[in-house]
């Protein structure tokens, strides 16, 4: 939930709102922002991986298992942050750690290229690439 303090109103998010999962097992604030007295992004640990929710743009980035990830389940009361930023948070498989500064999107997405083709265990020859 959010709560916005200007008209006096609450904001649920579920995963229609792009979370991975409503169920949350823990919630941890990053520094980015603190310097110049603002919220910093909430990074939220679920029951489908964990999620970065930036609240100036209220959308969610959600990463799973095929971003490194340890599992996609995490458990509740099983997140931390140092001092120096670093976050922890627990799930079935172990831990992830990680400074969520150095965390970058990569906005190339490489082109698909079929090198090998087989049907029935066989290999199939295209005339054009």
């Amino acid at each position: 939930n959010r709560f916005d303090k200007a008209n006096g109103t609450f904001s649920h998010y579920t995963e229609e709102d792009g979370l991975p999962n409503d169920a949350i097992y823990g919630i941890l604030e990053d520094n980015r922002g603190l310097s110049i007295g603002q919220a910093g992004n909430l990074w939220l640990s679920t029951n489908n991986g964990l999620s970065k929710f930036d609240p100036k743009a209220d959308i969610f980035k959600n990463y799973s298992v095929e971003d490194g990830l340890q599992s996609n389940e995490f458990n509740g009361g099983s997140f931390y942050k140092s001092r120096s930023g670093e976050m922890f948070f627990g799930g079935i498989e172990g831990f992830n750690a990680f400074y969520p500064d150095e965390i970058k999107d990569n906005p190339f997405i490489p082109p698909v290229i079929i090198t090998a083709f087989s049907k029935l265990n066989r290999e199939v020859i295209f005339d054009k690439p």
